[in-house]
């Protein structure tokens, strides 16, 4: 049964919708949210900063294919809530929360490749784990990573998953 629930949202057996920017900004409430671009700096910036302590802004801009000006606004940013220390033409390093955000961001990335991996996706994988990435939620994600770690453990769960695909192709 749809109802109209509090708040002027469409509800079915309890259960309210919202649009797609609602959820998104539900998702928010409460805390600093960085944006997927902010997203996908600071894991470039936590790779890099795994082989050296540090990253340059040309060498990010070359690693994400984006122009300096775009580095230095979101460096600055990221600098600004506190994940970052950098300063103009410099070196960026990381603060220790900006490790512990850049490694769940590049854990996430993986367990989200690794799961699309295991579905076969092999041709769009990339883009695709672009996309999903930014907007899994932290309980789906460990969902994910058990699923990816239960099918590794388990390969003839998951050769009759690739044979019942084939049998769909």
């Amino acid at each position: 049964m749809v109802q109209i629930g509090e708040g002027g949202g469409i509800t079915q057996k309890g259960q309210q919708f919202h649009t797609y920017r609602g959820y998104h900004l539900l998702r928010q409430e409460g805390q600093a949210v960085l944006t997927p671009s902010q997203e996908d700096y600071l894991e470039m910036i936590y790779r890099q900063c795994q082989a050296e302590t540090y990253v340059r802004s040309k060498g990010l801009a070359e690693q994400l294919s984006v122009a300096a000006p775009s580095v230095t606004r979101t460096v600055k940013k990221l600098a600004a809530l506190g994940f970052i220390k950098y300063s103009p033409y410099g070196l960026i390093t990381l603060t220790e929360a900006g490790r512990t955000a850049g490694e769940f961001l590049l854990d996430r990335h993986n367990t989200v490749d690794a799961f699309l991996r295991l579905l076969g996706v092999e041709e769009s994988r990339f883009v695709e784990t672009e996309l999903i990435e930014h907007h899994v939620s932290a309980y789906t994600l460990v969902l994910i990573k058990q699923w990816v770690e239960f099918l590794r453990q388990h390969p003839d769960i998951l050769a009759m998953f690739y044979e019942k695909c084939r049998q769909f192709s």
